[in-house]
């Protein structure tokens, strides 16, 4: 299972909800997908994906990301990223939380189809 890795305190936000959205620097992670968060037993499933400037990012957004202002999406992203570069090109993706039952379902489907 492919994981994809989150600062620890993001994970309660995506448990809960608030954080359905997520911007990397990579595009390497896949519409569609499931990836394990971190080691923990937290499943997503990348629904979309798209390309725009750092300086884009609209409040519908930035409340997606778990943020409640721009200036506070800033700051977090200085911390993991060290600056801020509004022209930056980066990767947006939204995500859902995926059920263990599901994740199992899904499991067993492409088993039984490999046979």
């Amino acid at each position: 299972m492919r994981r994809i890795y989150f600062k620890r305190p993001f994970i309660s936000p995506i448990l809960e909800g608030r954080k359905t959205q997520t911007r990397r620097l990579s595009g390497r992670y896949r519409v569609g997908e499931i990836y394990r968060v971190n080691s923990s037993e937290i499943w997503i499933l990348i629904t979309r994906k798209y390309q725009q400037r750092l300086g884009e990012i609209s409040q519908e957004e930035i409340h997606k990301e778990g943020f409640s202002s721009l200036s506070e999406f800033r700051q977090a992203w200085r911390k993991i990223y060290g600056r801020y570069d509004p022209d930056q090109q980066v990767w947006a993706y939204e995500f859902k939380v995926i059920s263990p039952l599901y994740l199992q379902s899904v499991y067993t489907v492409s088993r039984r189809r490999r046979s």
